[in-house]
């Protein structure tokens, strides 16, 4: 008869084992129902003592030398509240900065006590002290609020889209490394989903511009998979909500029946921050390497050297994000594009 202690040690190897041979741990994660935290603890201890140093070790007695005081506690607490997104790390620094040395593990510690340990979990429950009246809300905490009631993120903190088309993100970027070009700015859209990016050059950011890139080069590619698109998020910029008069991308999106979603600029780099990391991107592979071996003059040459590249990338390029799998952003786009209009 297999021990209890012995059925854990096996879940805890074949949990390992699963991220290894996936190469993905979020994903063995996801399936076993672990943390990342819980898999690299596991994983040092199988690697310094093997097999006997996954049973799980108990105490009779707690450690009162390693109890969070009262007072850090009550600071910790009342910080959380005030900052509900940010994570158990940098916590740690912002309290020990202030003078309330706590450890990330403290920190971690104390939310499980309160169950907090989640990001949606620390806004649901600021949520219900400001429904109380406990709590006077800031733009940014109303900002975490509106985000969680959007349903834009999972418990993990990922991007909650279940389709191509579902969820996208656009942003138009100033870009300057072209000085000979300028005024240029990258208009960039990503599906949240396969991780497929739009994007393209142009002289002009505003309302028009946006609405013009989304329908010409996002919405008419989509339609060619019958890929339909239920939300755009966006950040508040004047060229995504316009004024009385100029609102050209709120009426595009209104008169297709799409939800208009805005945040803050780069809320999160896992949420409307994935357009600026994608810029980054940009500007360390295709500016560095790929825009440098062209004569570029004109925004015309541009253009077609970066679209080239941008194929390129969509359809060679394998990514490991939540939904990809280790597949390109083109195979996980049409792989799933049946699953469009579901959700």
């Amino acid at each position: 008869m297999v021990s209890m202690k012995d059925g854990m040690v096996k879940s805890k190897l074949a949990f390992l084992r699963l991220a290894e041979e996936l190469g993905n741990v979020s994903k063995a994660c996801q399936i076993y129902g672990y943390s990342r935290d819980s898999y690299y603890r596991m994983k040092k201890l199988y690697e310094t003592g093997g097999e006997a140093a996954l049973v799980d070790q108990t105490r009779d007695k707690p450690l009162l030398r390693n109890r969070v005081t009262k007072e850090i506690q009550h600071k910790l607490l009342e910080l959380t509240f005030e900052q509900p997104e940010i994570g158990q790390k940098k916590m740690s620094e912002v309290l020990s900065a202030q003078g309330y040395p706590i450890s990330p593990n403290g920190v971690r510690s104390v939310w499980l006590r309160y169950d907090l340990e989640t990001k949606v979990k620390r806004i649901t429950a600021l949520k219900v002290k400001a429904d109380r009246g406990e709590y006077v809300l800031s733009d940014k905490q109303l900002n975490a609020i509106n985000v969680l009631a959007d349903n834009l993120v999972n418990e993990q903190g990922q991007l909650a889209t279940k389709a191509p088309g579902d969820l996208l993100i656009q942003d138009c970027i100033k870009f300057d490394a072209f000085p000979n070009i300028e005024p240029l700015y990258l208009h960039i859209a990503i599906d949240s989903y396969s991780r497929y990016v739009f994007a393209n050059f142009s002289h002009i950011n505003d309302s028009e511009s946006v609405t013009q890139f989304f329908l010409n080069k996002v919405k008419a590619k989509l339609e060619t998979f019958n890929i339909s698109i239920n939300r755009m998020l966006t950040d508040r910029g004047t060229e995504f909500l316009g004024g009385k008069v100029n609102n050209h991308y709120q009426n595009a999106l209104a008169d297709l029946g799409i939800k208009h979603l805005k945040i803050k600029a780069y809320n999160s780099s896992k949420i409307n921050g994935l357009c600026f990391e994608y810029y980054q991107y940009i500007l360390a592979h295709f500016y560095t390497q790929a825009a440098r071996n062209h004569q570029i003059h004109t925004i015309e040459d541009l253009e077609k050297v970066f679209q080239e590249w941008l194929d390129k990338d969509n359809t060679e390029r394998e990514d490991t994000s939540a939904y990809c799998f280790g597949n390109t952003h083109w195979q996980t786009l049409t792989d799933a594009s049946h699953l469009s209009g579901k959700h």
